[in-house]
């Protein structure tokens, strides 16, 4: 029978195998002399969805897929990962 340590083990192997990862949503824009950026949305990509929360209140995001992120904060948006990308 298995002790609570090696069900632990287990499932800090299996938490290890395949985390999300983080990631960023930035906007960069021309400005005056130059271009300016922002920060738009923080997120977590897993192997077969993605969330996704807006620094602004109200809107976040369950998503199928990182293509998929355009649709809710637009075209105009630029991923920068936090972790390896996936």
């Amino acid at each position: 029978m298995p002790t609570r340590e090696d069900v632990f083990e287990e499932l800090r192997a299996a938490a290890g195998a395949n985390p999300p990862r983080r990631f960023a949503l930035c906007q960069i824009l021309p400005g005056d002399g130059g271009f300016n950026g922002k920060i738009i949305a923080w997120g977590l990509a897993h192997e077969d969805k993605v969330q996704v929360n807006s620094v602004e209140p109200g809107m976040s995001g369950h998503l199928s897929s990182m293509d998929s992120v355009s649709f809710l904060f637009g075209d105009s948006c630029e991923v920068v990962w936090i972790d390896c990308e996936p």
